[in-house]
């Protein structure tokens, strides 16, 4: 069965997307070497690396039920990308963080200066 993806779902964790079944594509101390378009391709599209389609999806259709998806706010990130023609990680330095003075809030290590990395 195929359903529509509708924007809220994802950010109301009730996407009929399962979490991200162990998988982390996080590296300790610096960013993750795959792309989100590559790490969401791997992951959602049939054939790809990370792809099951038994652990990947929900039973539940979409809305119908809770569960947190890292995966899913990936995939929001990424239409809205997309959708505004620029990162997104740009956008909102540029639109929310600076105009906030907030000078050290990122979204990547790679942008967070040495001394307060954690």
């Amino acid at each position: 069965m195929r359903y529509a993806l509708f924007l809220r779902f994802p950010s109301v964790f009730a996407s009929g997307r399962g979490s991200t079944n162990g998988l982390d594509f996080r590296v300790p101390g610096r960013d993750s070497p795959v792309s989100l378009q590559r790490q969401l391709q791997d992951y959602l599209v049939p054939g790809g690396a990370y792809y099951d389609s038994e652990k990947c999806f929900s039973q539940t259709a979409p809305g119908g039920a809770w569960d947190y998806s890292n995966i899913g706010f990936g995939l929001l990130g990424y239409l809205a990308s997309r959708i505004a023609g620029e990162d997104l990680r740009e956008k909102t330095r540029r639109e929310i963080f600076l105009p906030l003075g907030m000078k050290h809030t990122t979204w990547r290590i790679a942008d967070t200066p040495v001394a307060l990395r954690g």
